[in-house]
């Protein structure tokens, strides 16, 4: 029994040096054709993930269309003289006749926009959208008024 232990490890020291099998190089094509399908289906998933994505961006902005809160935005519990105002449309974010960003993101809850490295974001106060509360670290939190849907019209 030694004797067959000794012959199969000279076999096998043998086998050390010799080439590929042609078995040996249909596996390893198998496998670069194997990784090239994985690669091919990641990119066809990461496809459709972007459509999907874009999907749910325009699904998203018909259940809540950004133009329920368009208009001018003014803060409240300030003197009128120093009350910001924010107006909100299709160029934007504009204040003081400046576009502050061109693009905001509305979801029905929350309204947000960036200027720059600042995130700005405000909270719905109403279900009407018609009052907004800025959310931010500091002790104070402007409250703004969608100015267009308080006037009474008189006709």
């Amino acid at each position: 029994m030694a004797k067959t232990n000794e012959l199969s490890r000279m076999k096998m020291t043998k086998n050390v040096g010799l080439t590929a099998t042609p078995q040996f190089t249909n596996l390893r094509r198998r496998k670069y054709i194997e990784r090239g399908l994985m690669l091919v289906v990641m990119i066809g998933l990461l496809s459709v993930a972007s459509l999907y994505g874009d999907l749910f961006t325009r699904l998203e902005n018909y259940f809540s269309p950004k133009d329920e809160v368009y208009g001018v935005w003014v803060e409240q519990y300030v003197a009128p003289y120093s009350a910001k105002r924010i107006e909100l449309g299709k160029a934007g974010v504009i204040s003081s006749g400046r576009v502050l960003t061109t693009s905001f993101e509305f979801d029905g809850h929350f309204l947000e926009y960036q200027i720059g490295d600042t995130s700005y974001r405000y909270k719905m106060r109403d279900d009407n959208n018609t009052e907004m509360t800025q959310m931010s670290s500091s002790h104070y939190n402007p409250t703004f008024r969608l100015s267009g849907k308080y006037q009474k019209n008189l006709r």
